[in-house]
């Protein structure tokens, strides 16, 4: 089972496996997710954010019902599926991600750095804001990075902010939020799968293109070597199990983690070798990297976001491949639109933007 089935990496990864041979169901808690109809069958769940026991329920007589031995998280229904992994372990189900303890260090922003820097020796200096005493204690904003601790797409955060930004800032125990230090450098993105602490698959790719400030909608492959020692270092120390990604600025000094992702990201779509991509889940075979330097693109959210804006924009969007295809299988636009109009539909009843109301009931926030 992949869950996750409203993001184009859970499709990724069902055309993928099934292409390998093996069979896959895909699942979530929408209606009308982009991969619904393109597994060997569809699986809707209770929303884990706001019926844990509802979504335990569900998953377990799914995985019964359709004789399912493992679970592939691709959003953060990860963090969901870690805290009823002891119930599916005794049905038989493994979940493919690391402990719950170990996915909460690697998603809080702050605690993420912090292991990091046991590690690696280039990370940027980091301190949590937990009160109105700790903004007051801040040296010079325009030398830093500002963001909750727990977040997703940089959602309110403030890049070099101005002291007037600063003092509207409420941040709290319930709502902590960090203060990094701002690195110069190209920012790049990475993607991994690891077993048992051995990576076994990394793409890392910049982001040329995005949805407003936050998600890449276009991906432009990069060297990976520069990463890989650190995803390395991560993954050992960790002794990781599943798949993660990380926020890096390359700089003078070497690779620096800024944030890290406890799950799949777009890199995924730079793999398309689904052998390979089956061993590297099953952790075997060498170190699995793209194949190909051509850009991979969701062409139907460029649109939305208004990338046609931009100078080079169509030269960028004819050199890509489109992200939601597989060997002649396609996501139609009529698909794709109508993912689309269910989370705006949820975005409007919820007061919500679109991003914030396609996690809502899924995400983790410590």
């Amino acid at each position: 089972m992949v869950t996750g089935a409203r993001a184009p990496v859970a499709l990724h990864w069902a055309w993928a496996l099934r292409a390998a041979g093996r069979r896959v169901h895909l699942a979530d808690s929408l209606r009308w997710p982009i991969g619904r109809g393109f597994a060997d069958g569809y699986l809707r769940h209770a929303p884990p954010a706001f019926d844990l026991d509802g979504f335990r329920r569900d998953l377990l007589a799914l995985c019964a019902r359709h004789g399912i031995g493992l679970i592939l998280p691709t959003c953060e229904e990860v963090f969901w599926l870690a805290q009823i992994a002891p119930d599916l372990a005794a049905a038989g189900v493994r979940v493919f991600a690391p402990p719950m303890s170990l996915l909460a260090q690697a998603h809080d922003k702050g605690a993420f750095i912090a292991l990091c820097a046991q590690v690696w020796p280039h990370v940027p200096q980091t301190r949590r804001l937990m009160c109105a005493d700790d903004l007051a204690d801040l040296p010079d904003p325009s030398g830093l990075v500002l963001k909750p601790a727990f977040s997703r797409f940089a959602t309110r955060t403030l890049v070099r902010p101005s002291p007037a930004q600063v003092a509207r800032l409420r941040p709290s125990a319930r709502d902590p939020w960090v203060a990094q230090e701002f690195l110069a450098g190209r920012e790049v993105c990475a993607y991994a799968i690891a077993v048992a602490g051995k990576v076994t698959a990394l793409a890392v790719y910049h982001p040329l293109y995005r949805a407003g400030q936050g998600a890449g909608i276009y991906f432009q492959p990069v060297d990976p070597a520069p990463a890989l020692g650190f995803v390395r270092a991560f993954a050992a120390a960790t002794g990781w199990t599943g798949q993660l990604s990380f926020d890096l600025i390359e700089t003078a000094a070497g690779v620096a983690p800024i944030e890290c992702n406890p799950r799949a990201t777009s890199g995924l779509h730079l793999m398309r070798d689904a052998e390979a991509l089956a061993a590297a889940l099953a952790g075997s075979g060498p170190v699995l990297v793209p194949g190909s330097a051509r850009p991979q693109a969701v062409r139907l959210a460029l649109w939305l976001y208004g990338a046609w804006r931009r100078a080079g924009f169509r030269a960028d969007l004819a050199r890509a491949e489109e992200a939601l295809a597989w060997e002649g299988a396609r996501v139609g636009l009529g698909a794709q639109l109508r993912a689309v109009a269910e989370i705006g539909a949820i975005a409007l009843r919820r007061g919500q933007g679109l991003q914030a109301a396609s996690t809502a009931d899924i995400e983790w926030n410590g």
